[in-house]
């Protein structure tokens, strides 16, 4: 048997299948197989039954252990992340089961990083107390493999949906298979510890009662598909997986350290860039609803900081810190006056990291809402958001606690160039990798539209969210051309060697219409002119670690999913009112360190000033 499977191995690769009929017979005789007349069988089962055959006839070095992978398991809190002893327990199992059905956010995508990380991990029912944050929660266990075999196989496991007028399906979705896996971020393994595809076993036909299975195996560089006695080359992996085709088992080889190259020094080939497009071409049609589906399933995943702890800087409706209209009205007045009343002498106003506003466009800008859409104001919140998450980095470095919540703000980012259309991927993404495990955001100016929105980028989560409150009305096509430029920078990436399959694979950029906008919970706008302050809202409340929603900003409470949420005029009002104070408590604090100024003397900017002094504090507790 063992020199028909080799012999038959070798057939492969040229395309010869004499020794099918002897191969087939002999692990009918073996009782491996049961003979029927499509001769197909459960390739996972035979597995199985492959591994207690050889091992009970083999003295030395068993089949199984050729497979065989460790784990220990690790348990911390949900809530925030203490713990993590491994217990003394372990397991040692020879194929590891995934379902894509658990990766609540990839239901109908996925890539097999996220299927191994969600089956190493596993949320415990009971709930513990956690003696770090003092609270109860459930506790997440998580395995991590402390060695591999040689080999390495995963069994996929589909979920099936009954119909009323036909067999049980297949609940079928798009999924990516990297042929490259790293193993070392699920496990405490050597150094570049990587799994890389030998073998691909998927099921043909739609519904679960189908038998018939055929086979993609890597031979002499070159991929071949295996379908009974027959043999066909096959270009790339994506064109293996037409036709219906669903992967139900994979079988890699094990590298560890000097057996491989360095990933540098990686050579770029189009069949490792055809990975990403694995991910991104759909391997099935998506209907809108279930791209809905697949955006808030990870959307949901996002981890975000403590809303009881973490108040939001902007808001709506936050009496305590309600700007007066009278007095913001006198203010400005004041600053517009030419000349200008003794004791205001400053020509501008500094916000710090050299952005400076002169004080005649601050009264253009904040005290009429429909020169919100300029530029300048978003930049200046933007700068704030900046400025403000430097010092708070800076500080939680110091005592050394986590960022993960947090987003990183960036310069206002413009249209994407007509030639190129690199402008604003190369703000999120820079010069090297590094991109892709941090959380950034920023505010968009789509050329020639008049309007603003907020994007961000969940590295951890490969997920691109779109903050837009209206919905995709202005910008046409934007999304599109960053969607296709994303895709090109990820080949880019892949093929210089900076990144591997699996970080380029199963990147997801939410559409951008009013029915995203609804599910994420943002703000809808009905006005032409209040896009630059929920833009620049959306950018601070992300700076914090807040979800920006309606609840953080408008506080509306038991929003149902998918409804509408519309402001009203006053909300619009104390939105921008709330802003100017975030604005003058970061400016006020650097024109009043000056002695030489003395604007604040005026009564009204006295008033004014006090009313800001909430801003101030709550932006130092941030």
């Amino acid at each position: 048997m063992v020199q028909l499977l080799l012999d038959f191995l070798g057939d492969i690769s040229a395309r010869r299948t004499e020794r099918y009929p002897l191969l087939q017979q002999c692990l009918i005789d073996n009782k491996l197989i049961e003979p029927h007349d499509s001769g197909q069988q459960d390739p996972v089962e035979l597995l199985y039954r492959l591994f207690q055959f050889f091992d009970t006839r083999s003295s030395q070095v068993s089949l199984s252990s050729l497979f065989q992978y460790k784990t220990a398991a690790a348990t911390v809190c949900s809530l925030c992340s203490a713990g993590g002893q491994l217990r003394n327990t372990r397991q040692s199992e020879t194929v590891l089961t995934v379902y894509p059905e658990q990766l609540r956010y990839q239901a109908v995508s996925f890539d097999v990083s996220d299927l191994i990380a969600t089956a190493l991990r596993r949320e415990n029912p009971i709930q513990s107390f956690c003696r770090s944050c003092c609270r109860s929660s459930h506790s997440i266990t998580n395995d991590r493999f402390t060695s591999m075999g040689s080999m390495f196989a995963i069994n996929i496991v589909w979920s099936i949906e009954n119909f009323d007028n036909g067999p049980p399906q297949l609940k079928r979705c798009d999924f990516a298979i990297a042929s490259t896996i790293e193993l070392g971020a699920n496990g405490d393994l050597p150094d570049r510890t990587q799994a890389e595809l030998a073998g691909v076993v998927c099921k043909v036909g739609c519904t679960a009662l189908d038998g018939h299975y055929a086979a993609a195996i890597q031979e002499g560089g070159n991929w071949w598909m295996t379908d009974n006695d027959q043999v066909t080359p096959v270009r790339n992996l994506q064109a293996f997986f037409e036709k219906g085709r669903l992967p139900v088992l994979l079988v890699y080889t094990v590298t560890t350290g000097d057996d491989r190259s360095p990933p540098s020094m990686l050579q770029p080939t189009q069949s490792r860039a055809l990975a990403v497009e694995v991910s991104q071409t759909a391997q099935t049609k998506l209907s809108e609803e279930e791209r809905y589906f697949m955006v808030m399933e990870r959307y949901r995943n996002v981890r975000w900081s403590d809303p009881t702890v973490v108040e939001p800087l902007v808001s709506a409706l936050s009496t305590e810190t309600r700007l007066s209209s009278d007095h913001l009205e006198n203010f400005c007045a004041i600053l517009k006056r030419d000349p200008p009343l003794p004791g205001i002498n400053k020509k501008n106003v500094d916000c710090g990291s050299g952005v400076k506003i002169r004080r005649e466009t601050l009264y253009d800008r904040f005290a009429h809402p429909t020169a919100w859409w300029t530029s300048t104001i978003c930049e200046i919140i933007g700068t704030i958001a900046k400025n403000m998450i430097e010092t708070r980095d800076a500080d939680r470095i110091e005592r050394g606690l986590s960022n993960e919540c947090f987003v990183r703000a960036i310069p206002l980012l413009s249209t994407l160039a007509p030639t190129t259309g690199l402008e604003v991927i190369e703000s999120f993404c820079g010069t090297d990798g590094t991109w892709r495990t941090k959380r950034q955001c920023g505010v968009v100016y789509p050329d020639g539209s008049h309007h603003f929105f907020t994007m961000a980028v969940f590295g951890p989560d490969k997920l691109v969210v779109t903050y837009d409150g209206a919905g995709g009305l202005y910008g046409s096509g934007f999304i599109e051309k960053f969607r296709e430029r994303l895709r090109s920078r990820l080949k880019w990436e892949l093929e210089a060697g900076i990144a591997s399959e699996a970080d380029c694979c199963g990147w997801l950029v939410s559409p951008n219409n009013p029915g995203m906008r609804d599910r994420i919970g943002w703000i809808a706008q009905e006005d032409t002119f209040s896009c630059g302050s929920l833009a620049s809202a959306a950018m601070v409340l992300l700076c914090q670690g807040i979800k920006p929603s309606a609840e953080a900003l408008l506080q509306v409470s038991g929003r149902a999913e998918s409804r509408k949420i519309t402001p009203s005029d006053r909300q619009c009002l104390d939105l921008r009112h709330s802003m100017l104070g975030l604005f003058l408590s970061w400016a006020g604090a650097n024109v009043r360190s000056d002695s030489r100024d003395h604007w604040t003397k005026h009564d009204a900017v006295e008033c004014l000033i006090r009313q800001i002094m909430p801003y101030r504090e709550r932006l130092d507790y941030a």
